[in-house]
């Protein structure tokens, strides 16, 4: 009996130990899991933020090659130098120091997208395309090619054929049209006198009135209602030299009798001064030189040219039009460019 029960203790011991290592060989495996599993989440996490450094920094180097990619193309680093036409108002007028417009809001905030400053430079219009395009004079040799004085030009320039040939230009910012201007009609004269007096002014500078008077030549009329009352051997028309108007005029006289000024300003001052009958200018231009400074005059007919205005930039400046055109293209769809113009130029023209 006693030999049982020493049978029996012994075997609940071993029993009792097998069932203590049992648990022991059971929660093993369960911790190794656990310990596996954190092990597979941190290295899951480093790989994740490694990816996000990784890509942080291609996205930085990406971003300071395209930034150095136009800024090569610089005149200097750092600013963008704008070529403007210093007397075409609503588009740019006024000094060096005071320059507002239409072309200048649109070179600053050009300038502002692309992290740069801006300088602008005042320039003739009528050269404005071959100095950016550092073209020699036509007294200097091949060799004597200018240095470059801008990094693009913003003159309300239509883009054409001609001019795409000598420099490189930007999508359009800007589509306009073109207006034919004249006196407004003077009162009759009230006797003889006034009447010689009339004569004598209307004539050109060159012609005397004792000639006229001689001759029997009657004077060109001072004013007309449309373009269909013009004859092409007779009426004088100016243009700014160098501007698209040149083709509308050609339309309406005789190439001999088209007159070519630096400037609008000048083109309605021969008008006033009866060197020429006709003015064709940019629409908007005509519109804000006779609401300010040209009253006695009017436009009698819009030409619908609907021509497209671009940025001029160097040929080589490929990086740089690049640019450009993202920020154009920004400027359209965020209505930049839309409430430049209504309020520098308006919404009717």
């Amino acid at each position: 009996m006693k030999h049982v029960q020493q049978h029996r203790h012994i075997s609940a011991t071993v029993s009792g130990s097998l069932s203590q290592n049992g648990v022991q060989a059971l929660k093993a495996p369960q911790g190794y899991r656990v310990l596996r599993t954190v092990a597979f989440v941190v290295l899951l996490c480093t790989a994740l933020i490694a990816c996000v450094l990784m890509s942080g920094c291609a996205q930085s180097d990406q971003g300071k090659e395209q930034t150095h990619a136009y800024e090569s193309e610089l005149m200097d680093k750092g600013t963008l130098k704008v070529l403007v036409s210093s007397e075409y108002p609503p588009f740019s007028d006024g000094g060096a120091e005071a320059m507002w417009g239409y072309d200048i809001a649109v070179a600053e905030e050009l300038a502002n997208r692309l992290g740069l400053a801006l300088e602008l430079v005042p320039t003739s219009r009528d050269t404005i395309i071959e100095t950016l395009a550092c073209e020699p004079s036509a007294t200097a040799s091949e060799e004597e090619k200018p240095d470059p004085e801008g990094d693009i030009a913003l003159a309300a320039l239509a883009i054409t054929g001609e001019r795409d040939e000598k420099v490189d230009f930007s999508s359009w910012y800007y589509v306009g049209n073109q207006a034919v201007v004249t006196m407004k009609e003077a009162e009759q004269p009230s006797s003889a006198s006034s009447a010689r007096a009339s004569t004598d002014t209307a004539l050109p500078r060159f012609v005397k009135s004792s000639t006229a008077q001689t001759t029997g030549k009657e004077k060109a009329p001072v004013t007309f209602e449309n373009t269909a009352e013009f004859d092409p051997e007779t009426t004088r028309i100016a243009v700014v030299k160098g501007s698209t108007c040149m083709q509308t005029a050609r339309e309406l006289t005789n190439e001999k009798l088209i007159i070519e000024y630096s400037n609008a300003r000048k083109c309605l001052q021969a008008l006033k001064a009866k060197e020429v009958q006709a003015v064709v200018l940019d629409l908007p231009v005509a519109e804000y030189l006779i609401d300010h400074e040209f009253s006695d005059m009017r436009i009698i007919e819009r030409i619908m040219t609907g021509e497209a205005y671009g940025i001029a930039l160097p040929t080589e400046s490929i990086n740089l039009k690049d640019a450009v055109n993202e920020a154009l293209a920004a400027m359209e769809e965020d209505g930049t460019l839309t409430r430049l113009q209504e309020g520098y130029i308006g919404s009717s023209y």
